[in-house]
């Protein structure tokens, strides 16, 4: 299992569904992304208006895929 992947929703490279794709094909039972959650000082952060669409997108794919792989939803919150 891999529990901490973040997607092209914040900073990483990759949709959400190719990760879940790539984690099937290497064989993983579980799959978590937790994109870096909204912060007005963070670059590397999912932009506020795109977390509705973040939180859908990911029920669907754990829907699309169940009985495939586990898919988890995460944030990653950064306090300072």
């Amino acid at each position: 299992m891999d529990l901490h992947m973040h997607s092209t929703f914040s900073d990483g490279l990759h949709a959400p569904e190719e990760m879940i794709e790539e984690g099937i094909r290497r064989g993983l039972r579980r799959i978590g992304i937790s994109d870096h959650a909204w912060a007005s000082w963070d670059d590397a952060a999912m932009p506020k208006e795109r977390i509705a669409e973040y939180q859908r997108e990911m029920t669907r794919l754990k829907a699309v895929y169940a009985g495939r792989i586990q898919v988890l939803r995460g944030i990653e919150r950064d306090y300072y």
